[in-house]
């Protein structure tokens, strides 16, 4: 073992690794989210961007829903467990397209 080397942790499991996970073990079920999505908006103002983004974090989390009923179904979770994940963590970037297009 080499003490001189630094001490490197790796993060947890990213999203698209425990999906993964979950697909494997639970065959039967449809996995409605995505470890990333991406939404393609049209420029209106900052109000009608940031209802696009809200309504985008709103279906996201209407589809984790779904993905916690279908694992109590299927006896994956029970209803007390998925009550404690109730809120996923959806991280938002955005890119201006019209930014980098006429840059060029």
């Amino acid at each position: 073992m080499n003490r001189s080397a630094p001490c490197v942790f790796e993060p947890g499991p990213t999203a698209k690794d425990l999906l993964t996970y979950l697909a494997a073990l639970a065959p039967g079920i449809t996995i409605p989210i995505n470890a990333e999505d991406q939404h393609a908006v049209v420029w209106h103002g900052s109000d009608a961007l940031n209802a696009e983004i809200e309504g985008f974090r709103q279906d996201i989390r209407s589809r984790y829903e779904s993905l916690l009923r279908s694992m109590i179904a299927e006896g994956l979770l029970t209803a007390n467990e998925a009550s404690t994940l109730k809120n996923p963590n959806i991280d938002v970037h955005v890119q201006d397209l019209h930014t980098v297009n006429s840059s060029r």
